[in-house]
């Protein structure tokens, strides 16, 4: 089913850079609306699967006209950051206008980090880790957790010798 004439209008606002609420307010004529209400309504269009393949669909070429006019790719920012880091860690000189090198040479290691972080990130050679907190015992100087390792070990293996007992009394042979 195709769009209605104030849905292709409120996409193309939204397309264009409008906010969702600005959108829908120019589209429907919903300037003496509520906010919220204009908010509301805007969010719900934004939701309907048609509304939003259309909002991308516009969006898209727009997009790709602005990173060919950068010529912006993956390439290019793997070869920039390849460069920051060279250049934060002293690996360039720094050149004069006429492009002769001065002698002195610039550091900025925080650079240097941040791309090196930045291209690890892309090569997947980080991986996310946390730290599992387990309650009240994460206060525990470690002979407390020793020793709480120790009697759970010893419950255990009371629980499996009442188990052998139990099990075994049940069966005796006549």
């Amino acid at each position: 089913m195709a769009l209605t004439a104030k849905q292709e209008a409120f996409c193309l606002a939204v397309a264009k850079g409008m906010t969702q609420a600005d959108a829908y307010r120019s589209a429907y004529n919903a300037g003496n609306m509520k906010p919220d209400t204009i908010q509301r309504n805007a969010c719900k269009l934004m939701k309907d699967n048609r509304v939003s393949t259309r909002v991308e669909a516009l969006r898209a070429p727009v997009a790709e006209k602005a990173m060919e006019k950068a010529a912006i790719d993956k390439a290019w920012v793997m070869q920039r950051l390849v460069k920051v880091s060279d250049m934060g860690m002293q690996a360039e000189p720094v050149v004069d206008n006429d492009g002769s090198p001065t002698g002195e040479y610039k550091q900025n290691l925080a650079a240097a980090n941040k791309a090196l972080e930045l291209i690890g990130k892309e090569l997947g050679m980080f991986v996310e880790r946390s730290v599992a907190l387990t309650g009240p015992i994460d206060g525990l100087a470690h002979d407390e957790l020793k020793d709480m390792r120790d009697a759970i070990e010893q419950i255990r293996a009371g629980a499996a010798a009442g188990k052998a007992v139990s099990g075994s009394a049940g069966h005796t042979r006549h």
